[in-house]
């Protein structure tokens, strides 16, 4: 089986122009790494859409399918 590399969310704050996480992370000293920039606010409005999408596709189904669907799906992803 594939192992699949999800990428990783931390959160950071942004102080005298640098961004500084708020928790560990796991990089060596100087590796490069590419950042996505979502707000808050800009987080919760997409996920709103994307649940009302989901609510909108799934309601013929019984909401004990889908989370047995979601339970199997997500022990089939690797732990750290």
């Amino acid at each position: 089986m594939e192992v699949i590399s999800l990428p990783e969310s931390i959160k950071v704050i942004y102080k005298n122009g640098v961004l500084k996480p708020l928790e560990p992370v796991d990089l060596k000293e100087n590796e490069r790494a590419e950042i996505i920039i979502t707000s808050k606010s800009r987080w919760a409005s997409e996920f709103k859409k994307l649940l009302e999408l989901v609510h909108e596709r799934t309601k013929e189904f019984p909401p004990e399918e889908i989370e047995a669907d979601i339970t199997k799906a997500y022990s089939e992803i690797p732990q750290k």
